[in-house]
């Protein structure tokens, strides 16, 4: 749910995009502008012209068995001169439940590649499960937990999103590897 000075604020600046664009076509100020707009919401973490974004997420065990599943909605931004490869092992998780207990987690999807010059591209199959079955008494059981700490090594660095899901918030950051 948008707020009313949330929407005149993207509103305001929707309008300044248009009515500037004529003016800066094929500048760079129009492309930020609407990148911004486009990104409204998402946790970002840039690493040499490669911006990885992260918003809503869910807990599922829909297995049947002790091993707990997690997927957000990821995106990524590739604005270097190179095609971007991130082979799955370098996406891991450590997912913790509501007692403070962690869980390490590995990557379900394929390997992730965008092409250089690329505007936000979904990573439709952006999931983790756990390494090891979870108890039947953890909260992660019924899709509760403190917080997961998702992290994606590339180029040397880590862009790191830390859902925290008792305050609602996803924080990024970048940390060398």
């Amino acid at each position: 749910m948008m707020t009313r000075r949330e929407f005149i604020k993207v509103a305001g600046a929707g309008v300044l995009a248009v009515s500037c664009a004529g003016m800066l076509s094929g500048c760079d100020v129009v492309d930020s502008i609407k990148e911004e707009l486009e990104d409204q919401g998402a946790a970002k973490a840039t690493i040499s012209n490669v911006t990885f974004m992260m918003e809503t997420s869910a807990v599922q065990n829909s297995t049947g068995n002790g091993f707990i599943g997690y997927s957000t909605l990821f995106h990524i931004r590739n604005k270097s001169s190179d095609t971007v490869k991130i082979p799955k092992e370098k996406i891991t998780a450590v997912i913790y439940d509501l007692a403070g207990k962690g869980y390490e987690m590995k990557y379900t999807g394929k390997d992730i590649e965008v092409e250089k010059d690329s505007d936000k591209v979904e990573i439709k199959d952006f999931a983790l499960k756990t390494t090891a079955e979870v108890p039947s008494d953890s909260s992660l059981k019924s899709g509760k937990y403190k917080k997961a700490i998702i992290t994606i090594a590339y180029n040397g660095k880590k862009a790191v999103f830390t859902d925290d899901d008792e305050n609602g918030t996803i924080t990024p950051k970048v940390e060398n590897a």
